[in-house]
């Protein structure tokens, strides 16, 4: 027992400060500029551009499709992809900045809007009843938005 005592004096004693002073010696070998390895090297520049836009435009997309309800004959498909639905964009704040588009032949659609806070609506020229009925999205700093819709189509 009290030689496993001795050996730990003698490790913490003798072994540990030379091994904290290797450790220092690595850590002031990078601060004074002797970068061996990039991944564990301070950085010592700035990391922000200094050039920056004016205004920064981010993502929303979509997808919307239709839903028959009811009794399928033959072989019509129960969901498909609604094409030329108007995606209606509202700004939250300001109902007069409003944007639109119709979605492609996959019932998907984009827009590029400042950040902000919107109202996304779809409809159609078949009144169909889209749900949701509308959606609130915030749009935010690299950040790729999605507001998806289904029409219902009755029997």
């Amino acid at each position: 027992m009290i030689r496993k005592i001795v050996a730990g004096l003698i490790i913490s004693v003798l072994v540990l400060p030379v091994l904290f002073q290797v450790a220092q010696a690595k850590v002031n070998e990078h601060v004074i500029g002797h970068h061996d390895d990039p991944i564990t090297s301070p950085i010592t520049v700035p990391i922000t551009s200094p050039i920056t836009s004016p205004i920064s435009f981010f993502n929303l997309t979509g997808e919307v499709t239709y839903h028959h309800l009811g009794h399928l004959l033959d072989k019509t498909k129960r969901f498909f992809d609604a094409e030329n639905v108007l995606i209606t964009v509202k700004n939250f704040w300001n109902s007069n900045q409003k944007f639109t588009t119709s979605t492609d032949s996959d019932g998907m659609y984009s827009f590029n809007l400042p950040s902000g806070l919107y109202w996304v609506s779809a409809s159609d020229n078949m009144h169909t009843f889209f749900v949701p009925p509308t959606k609130v999205v915030s749009i935010k700093n690299n950040k790729v938005t999605n507001a998806d819709f289904q029409g219902l189509i009755f029997p």
